[in-house]
Order: structure tokens, then sequence, then C-alpha cells
């Protein structure tokens, strides 16, 4: 889900028919952060921290999504 407070706006592209796995999440606005993690620096240093989706989420849900054969 789109956070509207945050500035930024993330979508994800599945492509199929690939011989592996493969997808893709852009975030527009966002700065040199971690998606769903915490602001080490402040806005003007890095820029935006994207609230739409937890990074280290996602990368779990990949794994256990498409596992190792």
């Amino acid at each position: 889900p789109d956070s509207a407070s945050d500035g930024t706006r993330a979508t994800r592209r599945v492509w199929t028919g690939c011989s592996a796995a493969v997808e893709r999440i852009r975030v527009e606005g966002g700065g040199h952060t971690w998606p769903g993690g915490n602001a080490y620096l402040d806005e003007a240093t890095i820029g935006r921290v994207s609230r739409d989706f937890r990074a280290s989420d996602e990368i779990v849900r990949f794994f256990d999504a498409h596992p190792r054969p």
C-alpha cells in the first residue's frame, strides 16, 4: 500500500516466462535509504525513506516463494 505521507511511490514489476524469477520494486522520490528502515541522517542529506513497504520483508517473501531447487 502507498503511504501518501512519505513523498515516495513504489511500483512492482514482475517478469514472467524467464528461466528464473525476476521482480523489481522501483521507488520514486526516495533517497539513498533502506525502504521501511530508519532514517540514519536528516532528509536533506540522504533523502526520503519510503514507507510503502519493508525491503527486508520483501526479500524474505521473494526467497520463500522461490526456493532453490
